[in-house]
């Protein structure tokens, strides 16, 4: 088997999104059709990462259901080598990576044009391969790869508004077909023969995850289980209903192609969105965490929202519902240190894969040279290795040692910068859309206490010792990204599975939960959860 080339990822907030596809007919010569043994080996490279080096195989078996790894992997052995073409052979790594990709949020294909975006805007492939140290074939077949799993996308959706409550999947609106109406408010007893739990489980190499944290199952990542389709023999899904007045229902539920959108945030075209609610209430809406160039200006907009303002606001709203991330730095710098009174320290605690982490700092060749390459990204602190028997005793409890790993402490002293003219409280509202570096930003304020966290738990996904790192599969040269490191919670769990717990959870075990109608005065006024903060802590 060829030697992989890994290499890093230098921001944590490149975009996952592979739908942007250039034409590559003219710059991306087609690969031979691969062989069996050559496929085999993809597959076994796969497995590695999902058996071995992942440090999210113990969710996989134990909160998905992947009891069985061994068994899996013959039976994609057997599917790559009954595969009768390149294209039906990367269907069955997008499978792989999205099993990889369960239960962390910064697993995904990449595409050359994300590559270039980000590390050579230049569009110079020669220097793009120097610099990362990927092969040339991975940039000329990457559109092309794409492309085939864009076109054999699996993403469907149903004319069935369903929303994930409490463990069930219940209707929000009414549906008729063929003269047959299914209420609002009716339970999905059934899809397709299967419980909808079990039904979900069967379809997780092709449907992303969340995790109901207080129930502690898996829910589909859209909150409806009709977002993929899994039986492409079928051109409907059979459901079973449980209606609001205990009849038994049955639908022939039509398969259409197409994404649904389930979150409908208001847009805003801006990062930063700076309010006044009340005389005594003042509200800030962030979307993301741009690059560190855009720190002095959003900073100001804040500053001066607060200096230019008549009122001497008591209390703020925060809100990073639906903020998917972007530059830590960024983040600290505008919504950490100017809230600060005096330095803290910050203490954070990780595992990360023995074999990954020697050949990622062998690279950089100190591991000094390799926070100072992540600087403007994230601080990484002070990083010390540590025994398993120094974790404190909650970690210990809820983990056991592992030969392969490293175990790592990190600390920080964080000290004030730039403070705003806001003496009052703060109130920082999540949800389950929150991750990575605004994950890091929530931990911040939990563990320093700057805010009173409320809404649901956060997805997740904080950085402590390392960034995803970026692979290339040894013979069909596919790039993906994954993680090589869990963060711990201070409970011992993995941030990556549960984020972070607010400290008022308002809508435990649903998704998708509220937001505003649009960022008007009266509509956020009108929202359940700021209508809330204020009800109940002004």
């Amino acid at each position: 088997m060829k030697k992989t080339i890994i290499f890093l990822l230098i921001a944590f907030g490149l975009n996952n999104s592979t739908c942007q596809v250039s034409n590559s007919k003219k710059n991306s010569p087609l690969l031979i059709e691969l062989t069996n043994q050559q496929k085999v080996e993809d597959v076994k490279f796969m497995f590695e990462f999902i058996k071995g080096k992942s440090p999210f195989r113990d969710i996989l078996e134990r909160e998905f259901g992947l009891t069985d790894l061994i068994k899996l992997e013959e039976n994609y052995i057997n599917r790559a080598i009954g595969s009768k073409s390149n294209k039906e052979f990367i269907l069955l790594l997008g499978e792989l990576i999205q099993i990889l990709g369960q239960g962390n949020c910064h697993t995904s294909i990449l595409s050359p044009q994300t590559l270039f975006e980000q590390f050579e805007p230049s569009g110079d492939t020669s220097r793009l391969i120097a610099k990362l140290g990927i092969s040339k074939r991975a940039i000329e077949l990457g559109d092309h790869w794409i492309a085939r799993l864009d076109q054999s996308s699996k993403n469907w959706r149903s004319d069935l508004s369903v929303s994930y409550k409490n463990g069930y999947y219940i209707t929000d609106k009414g549906l008729t077909v063929n003269g047959r109406t299914i209420e609002k408010g009716s339970v999905i007893t059934s899809i397709d023969g299967l419980k909808p739990l079990d039904y979900v489980k069967s379809i997780q190499h092709i449907l992303p995850f969340r995790w109901d944290t207080k129930l502690k199952i898996p829910f589909s990542s859209t909150g409806s289980p009709f977002s993929v389709n899994a039986d492409d023999t079928k051109d409907h899904w059979d459901v079973e209903f449980l209606t609001p007045k205990s009849n038994r229902a049955k639908l022939s539920l039509e398969k259409k192609k197409g994404v649904k959108n389930t979150m409908n945030y208001p847009y805003l075209n801006k990062t930063i969105l700076c309010k006044k609610l009340r005389e005594d209430l003042a509200y800030i809406k962030v979307y993301g965490f741009p690059d560190t160039v855009s720190i002095k200006n959003d900073r100001k907009i804040i500053s001066d929202f607060f200096e230019n303002t008549k009122e001497d606001y008591e209390n703020l709203i925060i809100d990073f519902r639906g903020h998917g991330g972007g530059n830590t730095v960024y983040g600290e710098c505008l919504f950490v240190k100017p809230f600060l009174d005096k330095n803290y320290t910050y203490t954070q605690y990780a595992v990360v894969n023995k074999e990954m982490f020697d050949s990622s700092i062998r690279r950089y060749q100190t591991l000094d040279n390799f926070k100072k390459s992540f600087a403007r990204v994230i601080d990484f602190g002070d990083i010390q290795k540590i025994e398993f028997d120094e974790l404190p005793d909650s970690f210990r409890r809820n983990n056991s040692p592992n030969d392969d790993y490293y175990y790592f402490k990190t600390t920080r002293n964080i000290v004030p910068d730039n403070n705003y003219n806001f003496k009052g409280k703060v109130f920082l509202l999540i949800d389950n859309n929150c991750y990575s570096a605004s994950e890091t930003i929530i931990r911040l304020h939990q563990q320093l206490g700057l805010s009173t966290i409320i809404g649901v738990n956060s997805g997740g996904g904080a950085g402590a010792v390392h960034v995803p790192l970026i692979y290339e599969v040894p013979n069909c040269h596919l790039l993906f990204r994954t993680e090589i490191e869990m963060t711990f919670n201070a409970n011992g769990t993995a941030n990556e599975l549960y984020g972070t717990k607010p400290d008022i959870n308002l809508e435990p075990s649903v998704y998708p939960t509220s937001f505003p109608k649009s960022f008007k005065t009266d509509d956020l006024l009108k929202d359940s959860w700021i209508d809330w903060v204020i009800k109940n802590r002004l």
